[in-house]
């Protein structure tokens, strides 16, 4: 009997590893929003604002001076972002221009935007959109742009960043990043506080208490030292600037919304509409978030929090909260509307609004998509003025645009030599361009004590308690005595005596033509 032989069968190859899935390095989103910077500098670099020239004046005096104060010479402690002021300074070392410094600093805020939503986007919402719809709306924004040479945009990058390191399960490091906040204006102590709050959220509440304990020591190792530096050199353990821009006997409606009508819906209505929509979106995002989680838990028990994932509902209600709180802390001091400190409602509304797009089923996201890409079509539309690059921002409440400042700035040494002159009212570019002694409440500390002194009288028991403390190293110095002053004539108001020189400038918002004149100081 023959045998049969066996056929035996090869083993299959091995299957091959699965490929690892290629996501997108965070360096990559850190890079679009330093094209994004680039392109807005492009486009704002002859729009800054008057106040974005006072954090220029104080830079440049601390690069070519070692100096703290707006005007060579003359301490002062007016200066309310003393992060804003180092970095632009380093941009002005780096660069010698303002174009530059201005640059470096918003590629440095939109790189730090990019990255941190990108690893939001890894654990709440996976994929490009969240990074890259966050920066289109924050780019587009006609409020936020208006801001660029400030601090707003390096604030957001800020509390993105803290909102990542919380979600991360980080507390120590959202933490120090929330003293970093303190140091971009310390009112950004209250977004930081809200997002930490609702993103750190452990199972255990000893956990919980531990890491809030952490975080406020790092804050406090972080903000600290700068604070008080400038309690014993400057005289005020916070900028003078609070007091300026704070009335607690505005009456029963807070000034913040009081005076908006007059300075911004008024004059920009369509700007105010554009930014409002982003505004009333997020509220209602937030509102929807926090119904489906209310509704959720009636029918199961929460789920567990980890670091690993977050609900895209908790950042959406988050980042809307925190710039809602920061607007209901400011009303609370009966802040003056200024544009900038809407930015913390402006751009956390932004951010909620890129974080439930992301979220979002694949249909619906793509229609969103598209009606978000027109949005900021017809936001950057209506951000600037004057063409390309812009001449003013839109919603900039200064009495004439930068250049014209400019222009009498760099006149003004051969008109008056070397002796002090008083500003009109706006200080930041004139003296920029005219590198002398420019005197009032900003650049001078006796300027500014009556102004002190004025929102002391205004205070109650605990106010007055608390500013005498802030006040205790406060110098007593001579009220400076300029010999010229700048004055602003409009419409039909009588021509002051003794004219010097008159320049004719343009109103932003309305074309109006107005007169600057130079008059001896009376």
């Amino acid at each position: 009997m023959v045998p049969t032989q066996r056929s035996v069968t090869a083993p299959a190859p091995p299957a091959p590893p699965p490929r690892p899935v290629r996501r997108a390095s965070t360096w990559l989103y850190a890079g679009v929003g330093v094209l994004v910077a680039a392109a807005l500098t492009a486009l704002a670099r002859g729009a800054l604002g008057d106040d974005s020239y006072i954090s220029l004046d104080y830079a440049r005096t601390l690069v070519e001076h070692g100096q703290w104060g707006l005007v060579p010479g003359r301490t002062a402690n007016t200066a309310t972002s003393p992060l804003n002021v180092w970095l632009l300074a380093a941009g002005l070392g780096l660069t010698g221009t303002v174009t530059g410094a201005v640059g470096l600093v918003l590629a440095l805020a939109f790189a730090v935007i990019g990255a941190a939503t990108h690893c939001l986007a890894r654990v709440a919402a996976p994929g490009p959109v969240l990074p890259l719809a966050a920066m289109a709306l924050l780019a587009t924004s006609p409020l936020l742009v208006s801001t660029i040479g400030l601090e707003t945009y390096l604030g957001v990058a800020v509390v993105v960043a803290l909102a990542a390191t919380a979600v991360a399960g980080r507390p120590g490091a959202a933490g120090a990043l929330g003293g970093v906040a303190v140091l971009v204006r310390p009112d950004y102590a209250v977004p930081a506080l809200v997002l930490l709050l609702v993103l750190w959220r452990p199972p255990l509440l000893r956990t919980r208490l531990r890491g809030l304990l952490r975080a406020g020591a790092a804050a406090v190792v972080v903000a600290l030292p700068w604070h008080l530096w400038a309690w014993y050199e400057l005289g005020g353990f916070v900028p003078d600037t609070f007091s300026f821009k704070t009335n607690p006997a505005a009456g029963h409606l807070p000034s913040i919304i009081a005076e908006f009508d007059a300075l911004y819906w008024s004059r920009t209505p369509v700007a105010v509409a554009v930014v409002g929509i982003t505004v009333v979106a997020a509220w209602v995002l937030a509102a929807l978030a926090v119904a489906a989680r209310l509704r959720a838990a009636r029918t199961a028990w929460p789920r567990p929090w980890s670091p690993g994932r977050t609900a895209p509902g908790r950042l959406v209600v988050a980042f809307a909260a925190s710039g809602t709180v920061h607007l209901a802390a400011l009303m609370a001091i009966n802040a003056y509307p200024q544009a900038w400190y809407y930015g913390p409602l402006v751009a956390g509304s932004a951010l909620a609004v890129a974080v439930a797009l992301a979220a979002g089923p694949r249909r619906v996201r793509t229609l969103a998509g598209w009606g978000t890409a027109a949005y900021c079509a017809v936001a950057l539309a209506v951000a600037g003025q004057g063409g390309l690059p812009w001449t003013a921002a839109d919603m900039n409440s200064n009495f004439t645009d930068p250049a014209a400042y400019l222009r009498i700035g760099h006149e003004l040494p051969a008109l008056v030599g070397d002796v002090s002159v008083a500003p009109p009212g706006e200080i930041g570019a004139i003296t920029w361009g005219c590198r002398c002694d420019m005197v009032d409440q900003f650049s001078a500390r006796a300027d500014a004590r009556p102004l002190l002194d004025h929102r002391y009288d205004l205070g109650g028991h605990l106010s007055r308690a608390v500013l005498r403390l802030n006040w205790r190293h406060r110098p007593d110095v001579a009220a400076p005595r300029p010999a010229y002053r700048l004055r602003y004539v409009r419409g039909a108001d009588p021509t002051p005596a003794g004219v010097l020189h008159t320049w004719w400038v343009t109103s932003p918002q309305t074309g109006s033509p107005f007169r600057i004149v130079l008059v001896p100081a009376v």
